[in-house]
């Protein structure tokens, strides 16, 4: 599980691929292969640099508020 949170202008510069890119280090070095999160549907920005990192979003059946994101490690680049 993950989570980012920030200001609209601090997505826009770059700063959420940023963090997901050092996240997705963390979890390879660490074994992992996915990362896997709820969302809110919303969250438009977020669900991009997801998307951006080669995630599969899928709707929540049981919640239209909700997609699901799942992030295969080996899809997001190396964080410098």
């Amino acid at each position: 599980e993950y989570a980012l949170t920030m200001a609209a202008d601090a997505l826009a510069a770059g700063i959420g691929e940023a963090l997901l890119d050092a996240l997705a280090a963390y979890g390879r070095r660490h074994g992992l292969q996915e990362l896997v999160a709820d969302e809110l549907a919303d969250s438009t920005g977020l669900i991009e640099v997801a998307r951006g990192a080669g995630a599969v979003v899928e709707n929540d059946p049981e919640d239209p508020t909700i997609v699901k994101v799942s992030i295969p490690l080996d899809r997001v680049r190396e964080a410098p």
